[in-house]
């Protein structure tokens, strides 16, 4: 088995997206964490939710 035949599609959004439809992706898919893209498609590491609602909720 390769690693290629376990990869799944991972939700994103892109720096362009707003903060209220990222939030709304993870709440809707139960995510663990988000993967945040460029608009030219470069990746940047993904985060763990709990520190995206942080900056959308005063805690």
């Amino acid at each position: 088995m390769r690693a290629r035949e376990l990869a799944e599609l991972f939700p994103f959004v892109t720096t362009d997206d707003d903060a209220i439809n990222a939030a709304r992706l993870l709440a809707e898919q139960s995510l663990p964490a988000l993967l945040v893209s460029t608009p030219t498609a470069s990746r940047t590491p993904s985060r763990p939710a709990p520190s995206y609602l942080s900056m959308f909720i005063d805690l």
